[in-house]
C-alpha cells in the first residue's frame, strides 16, 4: 500500500521494478503500526481513534481527536428485525419488530497494520447468516471506512446496523 499522487481529472502511472531495495528515507511514518499484542483492537492516527471490543466485535468508541468529540453513545450493533412487507408494497402499515437478536462474534483479527493503513476484520454469525466487517483507517484521513459483506438467510427479516449517536432530537 502506498500513497499515490494523481492530478485532478488525470492519471498517473506507477511501475513495479524488480531490483534491490532502496534505503528507506528517515522521514517518520504518518502513524506507527500498533503491535499485534498491543492495546486490543484500536485504529488510531492523528485525527481519529476507533476501538473495537475484542469480546463482541462491536465498534465501541469513535473519537475525533482534535476537539475530543466521542461520536458514539454506545456500541455499534447488527440487530435482526422482523419485516413482513413484500416487494409490491403490501403491509406498509405493519411495524417492524425487533427480535432482540444480534450477530455473535466468530473471529476478529488484524489484516493490515502498516504505516499507511490499518484494517481490522470482524466475522459474525446469526444462525446460518454471516456478516463480515472490515474497519480501515488510512494514515492521513479523518474518518474510518467500513466495508460489510453479508450472507443473509432469514426470510421475512431484515438486518439493521445501529450506531447510537449522542445527538438530541432537534427542535424546530
Amino acid at each position: 500500500v502506498f500513497s499515490a499522487q494523481v492530478p485532478a481529472l488525470g492519471c498517473a502511472v506507477y511501475r513495479l521494478l524488480e531490483q534491490a531495495p532502496a534505503p528507506i528515507p528517515s522521514v517518520p511514518p504518518p502513524f506507527t503500526p500498533l503491535p499485534a499484542d498491543g492495546p486490543g483492537f484500536q485504529l488510531r492516527n492523528t485525527h481519529v481513534l476507533a476501538e473495537i471490543d475484542p469480546l463482541s466485535g462491536r465498534l465501541i468508541r469513535l473519537t475525533d481527536l482534535h476537539p475530543g468529540f466521542c461520536a458514539l453513545q454506545g456500541p455499534m450493533e447488527a440487530r435482526v428485525w422482523i419485516d413482513q412487507r413484500d416487494t409490491w408494497g403490501h403491509d406498509q402499515d405493519t411495524l417492524h419488530q425487533d427480535t432482540g437478536e444480534s450477530f455473535q462474534l466468530e473471529s476478529i483479527e488484524w489484516i493490515e497494520n502498516g504505516p499507511m493503513r490499518q484494517t481490522i476484520r470482524v466475522r459474525s454469525r446469526h444462525g446460518s447468516s454471516r456478516l463480515e466487517q472490515r474497519f480501515s483507517l488510512h494514515s492521513d484521513e479523518a474518518f474510518i471506512t467500513l466495508e460489510q459483506a453479508l450472507f443473509w438467510d432469514k426470510p421475512w427479516h431484515q438486518l439493521r446496523v445501529t450506531l447510537p449517536l449522542p445527538f438530541v432530537q432537534p427542535h424546530t
